[in-house]
């Protein structure tokens, strides 16, 4: 429950960043093979949630 509560915690923070972007500005969203999916989509949907669709998705490239 604890470490539940510190990545909603985290989340509302980047909320409220996000909310407060301007939605021109283009955002660079990085994800490796450690990070789980679903925290990613988690923070995709935060951007969709506040009008900001201005990002690119990079990933890892193997051996990097």
């Amino acid at each position: 429950v604890g470490s539940e509560m510190c990545i909603r915690d985290r989340l509302d923070d980047l909320n409220d960043v996000i909310a407060n972007m301007p939605r021109e500005q283009r955002v660079l969203l990085r994800i490796d093979k450690e990070s789980k999916f679903d925290r990613f989509i988690q923070v995709i949907d935060l951007f969709k949630a506040n009008n900001h669709e201005n990002f690119t998705i990079a990933t890892e490239k193997e051996g990097h």
